[in-house]
């Protein structure tokens, strides 16, 4: 199966003054080409660029979700740390019929989707941006628990059997350590938010976000 692995299009930002809007236009096209040759699209995280996008970023966003609809492509979508969860949940609640699957907020559990191809099972976890903050509240955790960014993803992640005949892929948008950065991202001080990779183990393929290049992290 063949994914189309996106994330970070930050739809909506602004240098200053001057608008974007052209330039992730053309970008947006050539995605929708891309994803021609795909089975299924993911987003992980930072569709827009903030919690409350403007009125053309929405139409942006929901214009090329819907070119991808009318494309059969599966969209598989989480929340960054940019852009709101309830938002992408709100939309997700709208678009779900519409093969567009979304995870904003997270509550306790990871979503799970399945696809199938002549392979057999493809399982999509969808897991939004978390801070130990949402992970203690989700979990009813004491204080002093998930203290860390770390663990707090390691107590997100504990739910999950892994099914050992199926194709494994986690959607995920954390601050992995190993990974080059760049100028244009938002990041902890001292670097309190960077997790391990270990954190991963089972999957075969973690689709991450949050840093704005590809890379290849565990090989």
């Amino acid at each position: 199966m063949k994914f189309l692995h996106i994330a970070d299009l930050h739809i909506g930002r602004r240098l200053g003054n001057i608008s974007m809007a052209e330039d992730q236009r053309y970008i947006l096209d050539e995605i929708i080409r891309l994803s021609a040759d795909c089975d299924a699209v993911i987003i992980a995280g930072d569709l827009y660029n903030r919690a409350q996008p403007t009125g053309e970023a929405v139409r942006m966003a929901g214009d090329f979700l819907g070119r991808l609809h009318d494309m059969e492509k599966p969209v598989f979508l989480i929340a960054g740390n940019h852009d709101g969860g309830e938002l992408v949940d709100y939309c997700g609640g709208i678009l779900k019929h519409a093969n567009v699957h979304a995870a904003g907020v997270y509550e306790g559990t990871i979503p799970r989707h399945v696809l199938r191809d002549e392979y057999g099972e493809v399982h999509v976890y969808l897991m939004p941006f978390v801070k130990p903050l949402h992970v203690r509240k989700a979990l009813k955790l004491a204080p002093n628990e998930a203290a860390g960014y770390e663990d707090a993803v390691r107590r997100a992640l504990e739910g999950i059997e892994l099914d050992a005949d199926a194709r494994n892929v986690l959607v995920a948008h954390q601050y992995v350590s190993g990974a080059e950065t760049c100028q244009s991202e938002e990041r902890a001080i001292g670097g309190l938010d960077q997790i391990s990779a270990d954190v991963f183990a089972g999957f075969d393929y973690v689709a991450l976000g949050h840093l704005h290049s590809p890379q290849r992290l565990m090989g």
